[in-house]
């Protein structure tokens, strides 16, 4: 990982993140963390 001022290191991860969260966690509720491990 980069510094704080060099943010063009970070985006492909941030956009990947940014992309589960969207399609896969927010549509489902999980009962517990071991759960969403297992899911994802």
């Amino acid at each position: 990982m980069s510094r704080r001022e060099n943010c063009c290191d970070n985006a492909v991860i941030e956009s990947f993140f940014q992309r589960l969260k969207r399609k896969r966690i927010r549509r489902k509720i999980y009962t517990d963390r071991e759960e969403a491990r297992r899911d994802i």
